[in-house]
């Protein structure tokens, strides 16, 4: 029974850093979505976690270098043209409101308001 307690205590360990993963999982999803940083992601742990220790993968991902650069250039450039749109967007709401603000309040006088009610 004594030499049972280390075996316990690792599978207890291990157990518990398997809960905590799986409990954190949704949450890096989550983050990693929003920040549209997903397919990034995937390919990292795909690359780095899964690929070595499987013994296909690692001869696959040698013999297909080029295959697995554009992968991840698909996934950097997925991640650079969402935001890019996204400030560019971003930017133009901001012009056309300040331009539109400008219209609407150039006719005021000094000391002079206008509610904007319909904003």
């Amino acid at each position: 029974m004594v030499s049972a307690l280390p075996l316990f205590r690792t599978i207890g360990h291990q157990l518990l850093i398997v809960s905590l993963v799986i409990l954190s999982l949704p949450i890096v999803v989550r983050i990693l979505w929003k920040l549209r940083l997903f397919p990034l992601g995937c390919y990292f742990v795909a690359t780095k976690l899964f690929w070595p220790r499987h013994k296909k993968w690692p001869r696959w991902a040698a013999a297909h270098r080029t295959a697995c650069i554009l992968i991840f250039l698909g996934c950097v450039l997925f991640f650079l043209l969402y935001w890019i749109v996204r400030f560019i967007r971003q930017k133009r709401e901001e012009q056309i409101m300040a331009e539109f603000l400008h219209r609407y309040t150039k006719d005021l006088k000094p000391g002079e308001s206008r509610t904007l009610e319909f904003l």
